[in-house]
């Protein structure tokens, strides 16, 4: 103590050291004032972005319903490929929304969920016999039906100008290993750090200052979220800066598993065609044509791994690049404890089987462009992309898909 009155006495005294002392206060409150100004910027930023709707509410386009009838041809495989399109779930795998379907003996038995639309009358049984209907049957009143209506498949989303896709998906409907394979990937510490992880902060720097160049990441998932919602892309210090005090106050507001939610429907996951894919939901359906809740775990590994990197890392032009990407992942998987080695090991033998990436053949363009000329006849453009419209149409996916293969083999010759 009577050091610290000594050297106080000796600033006070001389000339100097009231200067010192008057600019480390002066600049003190300077860095207090700035530190206040981006905090309530921000505030007001997230304010204005997070309130209401946070992402485009939009107009979903259905192909036409399938019917079935007693006495016509059919094949149990095909039924439960037409209900996978819609999104329906098999029996034991993750529950979805839409419904769920169960092979028996002599056919199969169908269960809508809570997002069905032609399906909601009940559950029914549809038996096959010599590859045609022989009975479909009520299960809760075991009553005899002449026909059922299968829900369609989707198509698209209406978009904008930008010409986004998306799906919106709650957390509760990720499939677990999903979450853990992003957060093995992007950010092990997201559910324990406060939006910023100082201990990556200084990994990566370190990283950087042995390779002479950025080569290590730091961004949590949180600081991805705030960049992706509010900034620029640009990478300044600046930036990042701002990138870490948004970070730290959304997870003052939101929890954990919200702010994973927000992140797994913003985030970019590559081109297709004309469209930028957004969100987990959507890329599922664009890269493996599936649902969500349908997803395998070397699945979840390939969309966790290309989240860095789509271009680079896109199962179409760098195959061999993407599977290594994807062993990665589940690599990490491992080192975080949510996989055994030798569940690993078993998954990375799994081949990486992309969807078919033509356009044309899965989501017809320019009968969708057909179709939203015709709704802009009786709707505004806003009212497309804002008021969650769901439009049935004539489109037959397998005539499409079947007509688009057509023309790509005639063009060929």
């Amino acid at each position: 103590m009577a050091v610290y009155i000594r050297i106080r006495n000796r600033l006070l005294t001389r000339p100097w050291g009231r200067f010192l002392l008057i600019s480390l206060l002066v600049l003190a409150l300077a860095s207090a004032s700035l530190f206040g100004y981006y905090w309530h910027r921000f505030s007001q930023l997230i304010n204005a972005r997070l309130s209401g709707e946070v992402f485009e509410r939009t107009s979903q386009i259905y192909a036409a319903p399938n019917a079935f009838y007693v006495g016509e041809p059919a094949d149990i495989a095909e039924i439960a490929a037409q209900l996978r399109r819609f999104g329906y779930s098999e029996a034991g795998e993750p529950p979805s929304r839409y419904g769920s379907f169960v092979y028996t003996s002599y056919g199969i038995e169908i269960h809508p969920g809570l997002l069905s639309q032609v399906g909601r009358g009940g559950a029914v049984r549809i038996e096959v016999a010599n590859q045609r209907v022989h009975r479909i049957t009520e299960l809760h009143t075991g009553l005899p039906r002449d026909r059922i209506w299968l829900d369609p498949a989707h198509i698209t989303n209406l978009f904008d100008r930008r010409r986004t896709k998306r799906r919106l998906v709650q957390y509760e409907d990720i499939p677990p290993e999903l979450i853990q394979a992003v957060v093995a990937a992007e950010d092990r510490r997201f559910f324990h750090h406060p939006g910023v992880s100082l201990p990556d902060i200084f990994r990566a720097l370190w990283v950087d200052i042995r390779k002479g160049a950025r080569v290590q990441g730091a961004s949590t998932i949180t600081m991805q979220l705030a960049r992706s919602f509010f900034l620029s892309p640009s990478r300044t210090l600046k930036r990042k800066m701002a990138e870490a005090l948004i970070a730290i106050q959304l997870e003052r507001r939101f929890s954990k598993e919200e702010i994973f939610e927000l992140y797994a429907n913003e985030i970019y996951l590559g081109q297709r065609g004309s469209f930028s894919i957004h969100g987990l939901s959507e890329g599922a359906q664009a890269y493996f044509g599936k649902d969500i809740s349908q997803l395998t775990l070397p699945e979840c590994a390939f969309l966790a791994g290309i989240l860095r990197s789509p271009n680079r890392y896109s199962p179409y032009r760098h195959p061999e690049r993407a599977k290594a990407r994807r062993d990665h992942v589940l690599d990490a998987m491992v080192e975080t404890g949510a996989l055994t080695r030798e569940r690993a090991e078993v998954a990375k033998w799994a081949p990486l089987e992309p969807a078919p990436a033509s356009v044309e053949a899965s989501e017809a363009p320019y009968f969708i462009d057909l179709v939203k000329d015709l709704l802009l006849e009786r709707y505004s453009e806003e009212e497309l992309v804002s008021r969650s419209f769901r439009i049935y149409t004539t489109l037959d996916p397998d005539l499409q898909h079947a007509a688009a293969e057509a023309v790509r083999e005639a063009l060929k010759e």
